[in-house]
């Protein structure tokens, strides 16, 4: 009910029902199959062409993003789509997946076994405002959720795969920050500059940046799942990088 938006659905059409002044916006013609769970920005996931699977219970297809004011992004024109809670949308596309190994204690016995599993990325990330705004064309190379209203994002530059983590290597590019307050991009120099607002045991010299993270897990095909920042580790050459410390083989 904090919400104060709703999905209704009638003879097989969607609408969004916003309580605070009734406003009500009808998707009829509009090809749906499914409608996610809406925010407190009246904005939602929604598929055109999902399928329900009864023994997961999930749904497949492509993404979009709908809300009170009509369709933000068109299901299907991005290979990834994540409403955040600051009302920031990310997109993405051209997925990209590598192999890497990881050592897992199964049976908590201290008998460490190698696995080797899958992790996804993608090419070219943008971001759109909640109200449709193009705030960074989907040309990005690498984007970062730094905190609530700070997201960071690097064009261009050298982007590598390590097998062991996994961890994803930045090196050189045009660093930018967003400033979702304000929504619009900054340009900086470099990942430390944009991420300045936060304390981090980053060597002056090397301008090298340490994102050690557990839980950067993508559920396919398009659902970025939750992230926490782990005590840091030792200092790196690369401009940036990060891995994956609890990827489930069935996500």
């Amino acid at each position: 009910f904090h919400n104060q938006s709703y999905a209704i659905a009638k003879d097989n059409h969607y609408s969004i029902f916003r309580l605070s002044d009734k406003k009500l916006t009808c998707f009829k013609g509009k090809k749906i199959n499914h409608i996610w769970t809406i925010d407190c920005l009246g904005l939602a996931e929604y598929t055109s062409t999902g399928k329900y699977n009864s023994e997961d219970s999930s749904w497949d297809g492509d993404r979009g993003v709908l809300g009170i004011e009509g369709i933000i992004v068109p299901a299907g024109k991005y290979d990834y789509v994540k409403i955040l809670n600051n009302g920031m949308i990310v997109v993405a596309k051209e997925p990209v997946e590598f192999t890497y190994e990881k050592y897992v204690d199964l049976y908590d016995d201290d008998d460490y076994e190698k696995e080797t599993r899958q992790f996804q990325w993608y090419k070219k990330w943008g971001l759109i405002s909640y109200n449709g705004e193009v705030i960074a064309p989907c040309v990005y190379s690498y984007y970062f959720e730094s905190s609530y209203d700070k997201l960071i994002l690097c064009k261009g530059g050298n982007i590598s795969f390590d097998k062991y983590g996994p961890k994803i290597e930045v090196k050189g590019g045009e660093w930018s920050v967003c400033d979702v307050n304000e929504g619009k991009l900054i340009k900086v120099h470099s990942h430390d500059e944009a991420d300045s607002y936060k304390t981090k045991n980053v060597s002056e010299t090397d301008n090298a940046y340490k994102d050690d993270r557990d839980n950067l897990d993508f559920e396919p095909p398009r659902i970025l799942l939750s992230d926490s920042i782990k005590k840091p580790k030792s200092q790196s050459n690369y401009s940036d990088y990060r891995y994956d410390d609890e990827f489930s083989d069935d996500e």
